[in-house]
């Protein structure tokens, strides 16, 4: 069965002892984001006239590949890895393990005009990433949230981290293994006498209406988490 990014036949279960070799949603979640910068990277392995365009680097251009122009894309542009604001994670109906499994779907921040941009990630169900990957039309949020140090891909996987890492010898995180979604957003939080940005990290799963809220220092530290209740 072929999986496409308009349509997909997603699984009905909804526990974590679904998934084939240990894979949750959360773990795919943060494979996704793996894939994505492996994607922005190839974005610069192009034309070697081309100068390096990456977020942080001098000269960024979230807009722009370093690929030649006159060769096929390679990768997905920097802009995916520097903007992005939700991953979604659904379970794909598959008969083998050549099959998608998980059907990943990260979105960028809402462009002025409504549109957004998004890509999807296909995962077989040891999570690896299966080639291509299909593009949504949408245009690049003009204002989008400046990260002043690490990118909000790198938070979230951080905040991910905190989740993958914990939920074995935690119950009340255990849930959470079967992210259906998480969001980043800066937030301003009061941290000892001082005032500053913070990336909120929130994850929903299919198997509580509660949300983990991981809160990521923007070096990339974590710095709390909380289960919210509705």
């Amino acid at each position: 069965m072929k999986a496409t990014f308009l349509g997909a036949l997603i699984l009905t279960m909804g526990t974590s002892s679904a998934f084939a070799h240990g894979v949750t949603r959360a773990k795919a979640a943060e494979l996704v984001l793996h894939r994505i910068e492996r994607l922005v990277t190839l974005c610069n392995l192009g034309d070697p006239n081309q100068p390096i365009n990456m977020p942080g680097k001098p000269g960024y251009d979230p807009k722009k590949c370093k690929n030649d122009p006159s060769k096929p894309k390679k990768g997905i542009t920097p802009d995916y890895q520097n903007n992005i604001y939700a991953v979604t994670i659904a379970l794909l109906d598959h008969e083998t393990e050549e099959e998608p499994a998980f059907q990943g779907l990260a979105h960028e921040v809402k462009a002025e005009d409504g549109t957004q941009k998004i890509v999807e990630v296909l995962l077989d169900d040891e999570g690896r990433p299966l080639p291509g990957n299909t593009e949504s039309g949408g245009n690049i949020a003009a204002n989008a949230p400046v990260w002043p140090d690490k990118d909000p891909t790198t938070l979230s996987e951080n905040a991910l981290h905190y989740l993958i890492d914990n939920s074995p010898t935690t119950p009340t995180l255990k849930p959470f293994d079967n992210l259906k979604k998480f969001t980043i957003t800066p937030v301003q939080l009061k941290i000892g006498d001082k005032e500053q940005m913070v990336a909120q990290v929130d994850i929903q799963s299919a198997d509580t209406t509660d949300v983990l809220r991981v809160l990521v220092l923007v070096d990339g530290t974590f710095h709390k988490a909380d289960i919210i209740k509705p």
